[in-house]
């Protein structure tokens, strides 16, 4: 991907807001993983994503998962080994293995590119909360490529040429709470890339917003060496939950299934949203003064929509 977009000698943006260039986001690997599995995840992300004839919906959501948390830990792991202020020696890395805790789960997706493991949601395959979006394609090779994270959120968007992806790290909470979000803000329509990032801002608004945490359970069958990974709901409530696991003995067959209190799932799932606060929010990711997007006591500028709610389908030529 880096080859195809002109990528491995632009920057991307750090923590500690120095910058790194892409062909320099290397981690450690063993030759396994990355000759194999990894390398067999990137083949099928990209014979997708980076052909225009092919659709996002080609894409499993497992696969996804995998590379976007790929993607976000290698780019966090970078800043575990840089330090804060890269020209003090005495200084602390950006991240620290605390930090790392935080995204164990995102792990997980990258161990089952070589392990067996079955995740199972509140209602089908476990699955966070994901976005595809199509977007416009431009010939400016500077517009062809978006890359986007939130280590607050645990977000991740990303866009490559015709299509967008935006994930949420939740366990599914943003999609379970709102199914329609892309049919409401994101109509039938091709995204500026302007407008995709707008999206971007939204959702990691949003999900700055959630008051629920996921909780899983997980069982390891030692004899095969499978992992079943359930998650039981949200928050410090869902500690009263508890999976039941049903092993087969002839097929060494195992069957984890959640039970779940009905208050698991009660009170409100996120903060209220503020509109300023917002406003701040596309100021940092857009880099423009809070002014051009805020008007008092509660107004923002959007690219999505005209003053009548109608979409802007706004050309490649234009900015914001």
């Amino acid at each position: 991907m880096q080859s195809a977009l002109g990528l491995r000698h632009k920057t991307i943006t750090l923590l500690n807001k120095t910058t790194i260039q892409y062909m320099n986001l290397t981690i450690p690997c063993c030759e396994t993983c990355n000759t194999v599995h990894l390398a067999q995840l990137e083949s099928r992300v990209s014979n997708v994503v980076l052909d225009e004839s092919r659709s996002l919906d080609e894409l499993s959501n497992h696969d996804i998962n995998c590379w976007l948390s790929k993607i976000y830990i290698g780019i966090l792991w970078k800043e575990l080994e840089l330090r804060y202020d890269r020209k003090n020696p005495t200084s602390e890395n950006i991240m620290s293995k605390e930090d790392m805790h935080v995204v164990r789960f995102n792990h997980f997706y990258l161990q089952s590119c070589r392990k067996k493991m079955v995740f199972t949601g509140l209602d089908t395959e476990f699955q966070n909360s994901i976005v595809r979006l199509k977007c416009k394609t431009s010939t400016e090779a500077e517009r062809q490529f978006d890359y986007m994270d939130s280590f607050t959120a645990h977000t991740v968007g990303i866009r490559v040429r015709d299509k967008g992806i935006i994930i949420v790290f939740d366990g599914g909470l943003h999609e379970s709470a709102f199914p329609d979000f892309v049919g409401r803000h994101c109509p039938d329509f091709a995204l500026h890339p302007e407008q995709f990032k707008e999206v971007y801002v939204m959702l990691t608004y949003k999900a700055s917003l959630s008051l629920k945490v996921a909780y899983y359970s997980m069982f390891q069958n030692l004899e095969t060496d499978e992992f079943y990974i359930a998650l039981l709901g949200f928050d410090d409530h869902s500690m009263s939950a508890q999976s039941i696991v049903i092993a087969e003995e002839e097929t060494k067959r195992i069957t984890v299934v959640p039970v779940i209190p009905d208050h698991v799932l009660d009170g409100d799932a996120y903060a209220s949203w503020n509109q300023e606060h917002f406003a701040y929010c596309l100021s940092m990711y857009f880099e423009i003064p809070i002014e051009t997007v805020f008007f008092p006591p509660d107004r923002v500028r959007t690219s999505l929509r005209d003053d009548d709610g109608n979409f802007l389908d706004i050309p490649m030529s234009h900015g914001t």
